[in-house]
């Protein structure tokens, strides 16, 4: 793969906070799409997220948007990191933004609860033309760990190597 040019995080929660910060510290530019303008203005006056990872500076070139078009518009990796009863909803809200160059990390935890679906499933089932570049981050890490840098582990697979 080559390098990456935009990352868009699809939510700012502590691990989608953690993921930018990560992503952005590496030299990554990244928009991260919060849920609500309220959301958004938080964030920008602080400078972190007070709400779910506290103590934890977003590096100043992070672009925040609420604009879910805004945030998909120029990314060639989108990292999927709503609650997992989210997920389905905000994969068919930006389905008409996504195609089939784009990777996607699905890096929310849990299974869907009407379906029992891993979140991998729950995206192909609305994406199916994605499970060529789809990949699923997870791991024994917490999102404290991972935003303020400290040492952790963390696992990505994929059905193509490659794309891991």
């Amino acid at each position: 793969m080559k390098a990456l040019t935009q990352i868009a995080v699809l939510g700012a929660g502590s691990w989608g906070t953690a993921l930018t910060v990560l992503l952005s510290t590496k030299g990554y530019p990244v928009k991260l799409w919060v849920r609500s303008q309220a959301t958004l203005d938080a964030i920008q006056a602080a400078g972190q997220n007070e709400q779910y990872l506290p103590g934890v500076m977003l590096p100043p070139a992070v672009k925040i948007t609420s604009n879910l078009e805004e945030a998909l518009s120029g990314a060639e990796l989108v990292v999927v990191v709503t609650p997992s009863h989210g997920v389905r909803e905000i994969i068919k809200r930006a389905a008409p933004y996504l195609d089939e160059d784009k990777y996607i990390v699905s890096a929310s935890k849990g299974i869907e609860v009407d379906s029992l679906l891993r979140m991998t499933e729950v995206i192909t089932a609305e994406l199916p033309f994605q499970t060529e570049r789809l990949a699923v981050l997870s791991g024994p890490n917490h999102a404290e760990e991972v935003g303020r840098g400290m040492p952790t582990t963390t696992v990505i697979a994929a059905g193509k190597k490659a794309v891991a």
